[in-house]
């Protein structure tokens, strides 16, 4: 027997979780690229040649993974659904 309601209110929360995720995904990124300071040369002029924060925006997309995941085994443990 299927439980029709009960997998509409799942598929719900997923989606819900998803667009979270993917809204904090672009927020992370954006913060992180609207303040990313280029390292400065030896004379203090800045380096052009450096990376345009690639390292930040991988820190911050781990971040929004990671967080997704926590919210999702939370909902879970939560309502005792079985996986």
């Amino acid at each position: 027997m299927f439980y029709f309601d009960l997998y509409g209110v799942l598929a719900f929360l997923f989606a819900l979780l998803f667009c979270v995720g993917l809204i904090l995904i672009a927020v992370v990124i954006y913060y992180s690229v609207g303040n990313y300071e280029k390292p400065t040369n030896a004379d203090g002029t800045p380096d052009e040649h450096a990376e345009p924060g690639i390292p930040l925006i991988l820190k911050g997309l781990y971040l929004g993974v990671a967080l997704y995941i926590l919210a999702v085994t939370a909902l879970f443990a939560i309502t005792g659904i079985p996986i």
